[in-house]
């Protein structure tokens, strides 16, 4: 969904997506897309008029139109998408594979903004300019959107489950460990 907003993308197991409006429960499109089985590798933006789908083998990343499933761009040098996720200011599109970097593409014609060496996810705050960056077996990394660290958290276990954040707070899910709550300011 949406961050805040009241569309839905809906796969059905795989290429093709519904776009839903939940609040009046109302189908707005149905399309086909590229994406494929596995990963989180579908997303909407912050507005609901783009639709993004990843494939992990040949056709990489692409932005459909949510209204009408036109293709609006693709990037095929991006194999083996993992995750797929819209930043909350409508600009970015969040990107993680299996044996790259972390990628930040420009949400309105995919070209790459910037790259995160050794990162498996990047978590935004809907409260400040900051993300939280997930590294395969490092500590946590909260940055500004400029992404310069300015917070280091201790991982208690092996993996991340999710990540919420509140004003001026984040909390970590940890498999087989607690919720833990930390003040993002200190």
């Amino acid at each position: 969904t949406s961050y805040d907003g009241d569309i839905a993308a809906v796969a059905e197991f795989e290429h093709n997506v519904q776009i839903w409006n939940i609040r009046t429960v109302q189908r707005l499109s149905s399309f086909e897309t590229t994406m494929d089985f596995g990963g989180t590798r579908l997303a909407i933006n912050q507005s609901g008029t783009i639709c993004f789908a990843g494939a992990y083998e040949r056709q990489g990343i692409a932005a459909y139109d949510a209204q009408t499933g036109e293709e609006l761009w693709r990037r095929k040098d991006l194999k083996k998408v993992q995750k797929l996720r819209a930043s909350l200011d409508g600009g970015r599109l969040f990107c993680g594979f299996e044996s790259r970097d972390f990628l930040i593409l420009d949400e309105s014609d995919g070209q790459s903004l910037e790259a995160i060496s050794g990162a498996v996810d990047v978590w935004e705050s809907p409260y400040e300019s900051v993300v939280t960056v997930v590294q395969r077996g490092r500590d946590y990394s909260v940055r500004n959107l400029e992404n310069v660290p300015f917070l280091t958290l201790s991982r208690t276990t092996f993996a991340a489950l999710d990540f919420a954040y509140g004003p001026q707070s984040l909390c970590i899910s940890e498999c087989t460990g607690a919720v833990t709550c930390f003040d993002v300011s200190s």
